[in-house]
């Protein structure tokens, strides 16, 4: 009697333990769909406002805003062939960074050129917001905002010594302002034209403290998957 509760009570156990980016993952297709619809009118039509703002949210806040978008069109597609657009989708990496309400999915076009896509993880059916290569807000610049708002990513450090500094500067020569820990998460404002991003203790582009060299940062996709939870526990209690 023993041995069979024990086998009966391991799918329970299984279904009982924290299930990593579930929705992310049963849904990446129709986030990916999302954004293909996004460039199927860059590159086939000048749509309208009101057919723009059917798969981009920021569309409805801002009239004529294809108009105002083709000053950043060789940013938003690399300069691509909409087919090879349409392969870099299906290889892109979506993540929902912990969060429980976003996703992000990145498109990398070359080394200077990755934007991110955020996508309402919910209903997976808008774009919330498109943030260009060097972590701004596309529509802080078609609005001409000031200050901008700029995407901020949660990372780790990636340093065999435990800790990293955090410069004044985006420079190793800069003074040393603060140091970052393997023990605690941070974020950043991912930058494809600079080596250097910046860094934040809070989710806050108010709280940026200084700057980190990139390759000590760690992206939550490439972090274990207890500290995944740890942050995801964090991140959702907030």
């Amino acid at each position: 009697m023993t041995i069979i509760l024990f086998f009966l009570c391991i799918p329970f156990l299984a279904c009982s333990q924290p299930q990593e980016n579930d929705w992310v993952k049963q849904h990446q297709e129709d986030y990916k769909s999302i954004v293909k619809d996004f460039y199927a009118l860059l590159y086939n039509q000048q749509p309208s406002n009101q057919i723009l703002s059917e798969v981009y949210w920021d569309a409805s806040l801002d009239s004529g805003m294809f108009k105002k978008i083709k000053p950043y069109l060789n940013e938003l597609t690399g300069g691509l062939p909409k087919d090879e657009i349409y392969r870099i989708i299906d290889k892109a990496e979506v993540s929902d960074e912990g969060l429980q309400f976003a996703v992000y999915l990145e498109l990398s076009f070359s080394k200077n050129n990755r934007i991110y896509f955020e996508l309402g993880s919910d209903i997976p059916s808008i774009i919330d917001k498109i943030w260009l290569s060097d972590g701004i807000l596309l529509g802080s610049k078609v609005r001409s905002e000031s200050p901008v708002q700029k995407l901020l990513l949660v990372g780790i450090i990636n340093d065999k010594d435990g800790y990293t500094n955090v410069r004044e500067a985006p420079s190793n020569e800069a003074k040393v302002i603060d140091k970052i820990t393997d023990k605690e998460f941070f974020y950043y404002v991912p930058n494809s034209n600079s080596d250097w991003w910046q860094v934040s203790r809070k989710d806050d582009i108010k709280a940026i403290v200084g700057y980190l060299h990139k390759s000590r940062i760690l992206k939550y996709s490439a972090m274990p998957t207890e500290i995944k939870q740890k942050i995801a526990k964090d991140r959702k209690s907030d």
